[in-house]
């Protein structure tokens, strides 16, 4: 059964704001949030790269007139007060994972993700394994009861009770 997503959703790093407006114009007719964890500057020894190209201001013009859907926390995802913040939400659709991509700092954001109780967790950049970029050796650290699926593509989706096509 494929099941439609229907609640709020949660972005762990926003980039230049493309998935977020998605999000936001599925969620401005259901009267659900978008929930958006990115610091938008430089976090101390973290790879340059995943902060230079995402401008805070680029992302404000690209979702534009739909910010009123959206809760920003400005924080990195492993700072403490994001997990208490984001704990009092209910009826989490989906969390897109997509923060900093070192094995602890991946490791932190799906459990932060598990938390939460989406009903999908979709994770970015699982083919990816560079000196900055761990996300597959994370996902085979990750002890969760959601369900892997590998679709041969850039993403995975960690699921609960949820088909994904």
């Amino acid at each position: 059964m494929v099941e439609s997503l229907t609640g709020n959703f949660v972005e762990i790093g926003a980039g230049t704001g493309t998935l977020t407006r998605i999000m936001l114009e599925r969620v401005k007719e259901t009267g659900h949030m978008v929930y958006v964890v990115d610091p938008f500057e430089k976090i101390e020894g973290a790879d340059p790269t995943y902060f230079e190209p995402y401008k805070y201001t680029d992302f404000l013009n690209t979702i534009g007139d739909l910010a009123e859907f959206m809760h920003l926390i400005k924080k990195p995802s492993q700072d403490k007060s994001v997990a208490e913040e984001l704990g009092n939400i209910n009826n989490v659709a989906m969390v897109f994972v997509d923060g900093l991509q070192t094995k602890n700092e991946v490791l932190s954001d799906l459990y932060l993700a598990e938390s939460l109780k989406p009903r999908v967790i979709v994770v970015d950049d699982v083919d990816r394994l560079t000196g900055s970029s761990q996300v597959p050796l994370a996902l085979k650290e990750f002890k969760t009861k959601y369900k892997y699926t590998n679709i041969g593509k850039r993403e995975g989706y960690l699921c609960n009770g949820v088909v994904v096509a």
